[in-house]
Parts: structure tokens; C-alpha cells; sequence
């Protein structure tokens, strides 16, 4: 987890539970946006859906703003070839179009097998999630050289 240096975050109650959870704490000052970049990156990219949708449009950025975030973390990211949704919870999102439809994956649904499918994604993330962070490293190694001064 990533936070600013404000005590808030750096709280007895805050660091006994992040240890309890086994979550590496990171600090980064608030005036370093470098710190935060891939934060800026998907801040910018949200903004940006968020601005188009309102274009036009007659409701406000808090109705538009969760399926802008849906969208976000249901689209395959170009340096994982993952959705951000299948990284975290290991399977990929039921769209809102297939709750309440019989599609062909709600109707092959089968809940005793269910939990052994479930299992074999859980075993099966970690893997993917290496996988994503090696292209990650690869288009940064990549990305790094291309900055580098020719001398």
C-alpha cells in the first residue's frame, strides 16, 4: 500500500493491521507526483472517460463514475494482457449485460463444481500475476533504454 507521509497512515492501529494482513506499507511525499506515476497514469486515464461520457450528457460525474471505473477494470491492460479485475480476484468480471440473462457461461454455472474451479483459479493467479509483472518489467527495461543519452 502506498500512502503519503501523514501520520494518519503511520497509526499503531493502521501498521498492526496492514501486518496483519501482510501489506507492505510505502511512503511517498505528496509533492512527488514521479513517486506516483502509475497513479497519475490511471487518474488521467479515468478523467479523461469520465469527461467523455459527460460530454453531452445530462448527469453528473457521480452517476457516470462507476461505469467508468467498470470499464477501467474490465479492459485488458496492454503491459499484462490482463484485466486489473482478473489480477485481483483471479477470474474474469460477469458483465452487467449476463446478470439476470442466460448465457451460455450463467447456464454451464454448476456450484459443486464451482468451488474446485474456484480453487484451481486461486492456484492458478499467482502465476498470472508473475506473468503480468515480468511484461511489466519487460516494456519498463524497454522503456528505460529508449530514455537513455546515446553516447
Amino acid at each position: 500500500m502506498i500512502s503519503d507521509n501523514s501520520t494518519q497512515f503511520q497509526g499503531k492501529a493502521i501498521v498492526a493491521w496492514c501486518k496483519e494482513l501482510k501489506i507492505q506499507q510505502n511512503f511517498t511525499s505528496v509533492g512527488n507526483p514521479q513517486a506516483n506515476g502509475q497513479t497519475e497514469v490511471t487518474n488521467l486515464t479515468i478523467l479523461q472517460h469520465l469527461k467523455t461520457r459527460l460530454e453531452g450528457a445530462k448527469s453528473s460525474w457521480v452517476e457516470e463514475l462507476p461505469g467508468v471505473l467498470w470499464a477501467y477494470r474490465t479492459t485488458p491492460r496492454s503491459s499484462t494482457g490482463e484485466t486489473p479485475f482478473y489480477l485481483v480476484y483471479g477470474t474474469e468480471a460477469i458483465i452487467p449485460a449476463e446478470i439476470g440473462e442466460e448465457t451460455q457461461r450463467i447456464s454451464q454455472y454448476d456450484a459443486t463444481k464451482n468451488q474446485e474451479e474456484r480453487a484451481f483459479d486461486l492456484t492458478m493467479i499467482e502465476e498470472k500475476r508473475d506473468l503480468a509483472y515480468a511484461k511489466i518489467l519487460h516494456h519498463k527495461r524497454a522503456n528505460d533504454a529508449k530514455l537513455q543519452p546515446k553516447g
